[in-house]
C-alpha cells in the first residue's frame, strides 16, 4: 500500500540514513522492518557500516554521475518504465524509493569497502500530509523514536522536527495550500534495552496513535 514514510538513522550527532519509503509505512510495514533489524543486529557492526554512508547531496560529483547515467539510459524527468527501473536498481541498489526499512540491512549486509551513497530525505518529515510514518534509530542514545503523520497542530520545541517546522520555507508555502499540516509528531521513544515484540509494538503504537486523534 502506497503509505509514505521515512527511515532514519542518527551517528555521531547526526543523520547518515534518512530513506523516503514509497510502501507500507505503517507500524506493521516499515515500523516492524525497522524493529525486526535493530532486535537482530550487531549494534557495533552497524555503527562500524554507517561510517560509509555518504548522502550524494552533498556531492556534485555524485550527483553528476548519477544524472549521466539517468541520460544514458534514456530516462526523462524522473520518469522511468520497467526496463529502466531494473537498470536503476542494479546500478544504485541503497537509491530505490521501495527500500523502506529495508535500506537498514542491505547497508548491514554490504561486503565492500566502498561508500554507500545515499539520499537525503529528511526534509520529508516536514510534510506530514504525505510523510505519514518516520521511524528515527538513534545510535548515540541508543533509541527507537516512532513519529506519525498527518499532524495539524504546531510542534513544541522539544521535538526532533521543529527545526523543519521553523526554517524550511518550501513547507511554509506548501501549508497554505493543502492546509495546516506540520512536520511529523512524535508518538513514543523505545531504549535499546527496551525494545518490544513486533506484535506489542504495533499494538501499542496502534493505541497510542489512536489517543491521539481522538484528543
Amino acid at each position: 500500500m502506497g503509505t509514505r514514510n521515512l527511515t532514519m538513522v542518527i551517528h555521531k550527532d547526526k543523520p547518515v540514513i534518512a530513506q523516503y519509503g514509497q510502501w507500507d509505512g505503517y507500524p506493521e510495514g516499515q515500523g516492524s522492518n525497522a524493529l525486526s533489524f535493530l532486535l537482530n543486529c550487531d549494534k557495533e557492526k552497524f555503527k562500524n557500516v554507517l561510517q560509509r554512508c555518504r548522502f550524494i547531496e552533498a556531492s556534485k560529483r555524485k550527483q553528476n554521475e548519477i544524472n549521466n547515467f539517468l541520460k544514458k539510459m534514456g530516462c526523462k524527468d524522473g520518469w522511468m518504465n520497467g526496463e529502466q527501473v531494473e537498470m536503476w536498481r542494479k546500478k544504485y541498489p541503497f537509491l530505490s524509493r521501495d527500500n523502506g526499512a529495508h535500506i537498514l540491512t542491505l547497508i548491514y549486509d554490504d561486503e565492500t569497502d566502498n561508500n554507500l551513497w545515499l539520499n537525503d530525505n529528511s526534509e520529508f518529515a516536514a510534510d506530514s500530509l504525505f510523510c505519514e510514518w518516520a521511524y528515527v534509530i538513534n545510535m548515540d542514545n541508543e533509541t527507537f523514536e516512532v513519529y506519525t503523520g498527518f499532524n495539524d497542530k504546531p510542534l513544541d520545541k522539544s521535538e526532533r522536527f521543529y527545526f523543519l517546522q521553523e526554517q524550511n520555507k518550501h513547507y511554509e508555502e506548501r501549508r497554505e495550500v493543502d492546509g495546516q499540516y506540520y512536520p511529523v509528531k512524535h508518538v513514543k521513544t523505545y531504549k535499546f534495552t527496551e525494545l518490544p515484540d513486533v506484535d506489542s509494538f504495533i499494538a501499542e503504537i496502534e493505541e497510542l496513535t489512536k489517543e491521539t486523534e481522538e484528543v
